[in-house]
């Protein structure tokens, strides 16, 4: 009976002593979205790191008992074995070296290395040793505050989020705790995508650019300015996809000149492929109001403003005509028509469907991805959350497509 109990002192020291180690090996941010989840083990596993006195406390606390106890029973079993006293030390020693290889080196290890799955697993169990070993610990809390108090500030430096993911995992929870509108959320949310974003998710695309030729007449220039709502008119020779510049409307304002030729602004160039936080701060520093992006091969792809790429993160400006048309028209709750121009990433702040990423940036690029070819016109084309219908198609792509959120 005695060897019994010994080994289950083994086990328990074990416990208390892989359980520190691992939880506070834990990663508190998967912590902090679990007990968000409603998970029980979450929020025991919480409750003790919040106040990491009290996991500090329960475990040295309940070691030293289990460590001691066990040694004491052994002890017992030898004296009444009638063993010298020379065996009963060598006895004590062999134990310590049991405590310290099965209750120390290996659960600290194994729950280390599993500190996010089986740590938290067990900690409400640690969490019942915690209510046990209470009358204890209220002194043993004490003496440990007093003891790290000048370290307060350095233990709350280390809980800081360790990475930009971790961070904007906290803000997302604590959103959706708040209950922050969904607009709001996704703010945010671009706000942390905005170091990695492209110029080409941003830009208005070629077909979309409201273009003139270089001998085009002011009125020419003004009308095309009218029915696009555009600001800037790109300028191009022989070709619509040559490029050579564009025209600020409002010089018009200060300007009486009847030859455009005088108001066109030179063309600068850019990959599709620069990030934009690079792209707005060289056009800032250069002055630059508008930029042409140009895909691998040199072609013309698009056209990116200041204010389109603050519009990408904010929504749109008053005062500012950031986009061509709406993209996206609301039919009815859960049913829109779409343009098949639409970026993948307006259609998920939209209307919330997100699909996966690929070569492509577009609906239309995504569903001839999918499918291999242009769609026939009507053709539907079914994804978790969503149906796709072709409206509208010529001979080289996408025009218009419906589309109709589903229950997953």
């Amino acid at each position: 009976m005695m060897f019994l109990g010994i080994l289950i002192c083994i086990i328990l020291a074990g416990f208390f002593a892989g359980m520190e180690t691992g939880l506070l090996a834990a990663n508190q941010v998967k912590i902090y979205s679990k007990k968000a989840k409603g998970k029980f083990y979450a929020k025991t596993a919480d409750f003790l790191l919040h106040r990491p006195e009290r996991l500090l406390a329960t475990t040295l606390i309940g070691t030293n008992l289990v460590i001691v106890a066990g040694t004491v029973m052994l002890l017992m079993v030898l004296r009444e074995a009638g063993i010298p006293s020379w065996a009963e030390w060598m006895g004590v020693f062999g134990l310590t070296l049991v405590f310290l290889v099965f209750s120390e080196i290996i659960p600290k290890s194994f729950l280390r290395n599993h500190a996010d799955t089986i740590t938290l697993k067990l900690s409400p169990l640690l969490y019942v040793m915690y209510w046990v070993l209470l009358p204890i610990s209220l002194v043993l809390n004490m003496v440990i505050l007093v003891l790290l108090l000048p370290f307060k500030r350095q233990e709350q430096m280390r809980k800081l989020p360790a990475s930009r993911e971790d961070l904007r995992q906290l803000v997302k929870l604590r959103s959706r705790e708040i209950r922050l509108p969904i607009q709001d959320q996704r703010l945010i949310d671009d706000l942390f995508e905005f170091p990695n974003t492209k110029a080409r998710e941003v830009m208005i695309p070629f077909p979309k650019m409201p273009v003139c030729d270089a001998k085009a007449s002011v009125t020419d220039v003004i009308r095309i300015s009218k029915e696009t709502g555009a600001r800037f008119v790109s300028v191009s020779t022989r070709r619509t996809d040559n490029i050579v510049g564009y025209i600020d409307m409002e010089d018009f304002l200060s300007s009486r000149s009847t030859d455009i030729a005088t108001m066109i602004h030179d063309a600068v160039f850019y990959p599709e492929t620069k990030r934009i936080p690079n792209l707005l701060l060289e056009m800032n520093q250069k002055r630059q109001d508008v930029v042409f992006l140009c895909d691998e091969y040199g072609i013309i792809s698009g056209v990116i403003t200041p204010a389109q790429i603050v519009a990408d993160i904010v929504g749109h400006i008053p005062g500012e005509n950031t986009t061509v048309e709406d993209d996206i028209r609301v039919v009815s709750r859960d049913r829109y028509v779409i343009e098949g121009t639409t970026s993948l990433k307006d259609l998920a702040n939209r209307t919330g469907i997100q699909l996966e990423r690929g070569t492509y940036d577009t609906i239309a690029g995504y569903l001839c991805e999918k499918l291999g070819e242009i769609p026939a016109q009507s053709m539907v084309y079914t994804v978790p959350g969503a149906v796709f219908k072709v409206l509208e198609r010529d001979k080289r792509h996408i025009r218009r497509i419906e589309v109709v959120k589903t229950d997953k």
